[in-house]
């Protein structure tokens, strides 16, 4: 098996159904792969469409919400490819980009992972991954060595993930694609970016509050990546982290009144709230880090 493509599915039945789609559409006949989807108790019957239309597929049912690390790793632990893919639901895979990964990594045996050029929805603007100050590498058309993949579509070596681990399900979700890559580079892999492939990520165009649970989640496991890695600096870190919290906070509250919609702003407040009494009970550290995950 050359390739396990593996997809974490959570109330996103038409965006999922489009991402596989791409896939049986897209690819040829020069690797051989298998699918697994991955769901995360979904409330829009997502397994019945799978089940329905996509016999093919390995469904793993969740009956509940392991977040997307956890869920990653029960596929990869049954996978058989040389490469891992995690793919996002909401992703669309263009022509010919799944057989050159594959192709680029085979000729580039120090590259441990790789991301393909992730596209916003109208299939041309350039998503930057992990900021703006690393701008011209994601706008090459050449591969470039990278320091961070987002796990939208994250190529990972099984010679890697042997090494390396399984991600680190402390991580809800957000922030486990930081900290795989860092873990990628400590053990001497290269990451790179290879704009030869592409892949459309919908929800890249997203600037919008993204929900109270993600929000806290999001800014934990924020915090615990920079316990986890930077323990040293650590209560720079935090100080840091406490003052633009309180910042943010104190921004949102002052415009609660003005807001337009109320709930929104109501939903980053708890929020805030609720990662600030996180960060000040120190309650984002786990009790147990398994060895394969540090």
């Amino acid at each position: 098996m050359d390739l396990s493509i593996i997809i974490v599915a959570f109330n996103n039945r038409e965006y999922l159904r489009a991402c596989l789609s791409s896939i049986y559409e897209n690819s040829g006949q020069q690797i051989k792969y298998e699918i697994f989807v991955v769901d995360n108790n979904s409330q829009d019957q997502t397994v019945k469409m799978l089940q329905e239309n996509y016999p093919g597929v390995k469904i793993i049912d969740n009956p509940a919400n392991l977040g997307f690390a956890r869920a990653n790793n029960q596929a990869m632990r049954l996978a058989s490819g040389r490469y891992l893919l995690l793919l996002n639901n909401d992703t669309f895979v263009l022509g010919g980009s799944l057989e050159k990964m594959i192709e680029y990594m085979d000729l580039h045996r120090e590259a441990g992972a790789l991301s393909p050029r992730l596209l916003n929805g109208d299939g041309r603007t350039v998503q930057t991954q992990g900021g703006g100050w690393t701008r011209k590498k994601w706008l090459s058309a050449s591969p470039q060595k990278v320091r961070f993949i987002s796990g939208a579509a994250f190529l990972i070596r099984r010679d890697t993930y042997k090494n390396v681990g399984a991600l680190d399900e402390n991580f809800f979700f957000y922030n486990e694609d930081v900290d795989w890559c860092k873990r990628i580079l400590k053990n001497g892999w290269e990451i790179h970016y290879y704009p030869g492939a592409a892949v459309i990520h919908y929800g890249g165009q997203s600037t919008g509050f993204i929900g109270a649970r993600a929000a806290v989640e999001g800014l934990r496991g924020g915090l615990y990546l920079v316990y986890k890695h930077y323990r040293y600096a650590f209560p720079l870190y935090v100080l840091l982290f406490l003052i633009l919290l309180l910042f943010f906070l104190a921004g949102n509250i002052i415009f609660w009144p003005f807001a337009l919609d109320k709930k929104v702003v109501r939903g980053r407040i708890a929020a805030y709230g609720q990662v600030l009494w996180l960060a000040l009970t120190a309650r984002y550290k786990p009790k147990t880090v398994k060895p394969e995950m540090l």
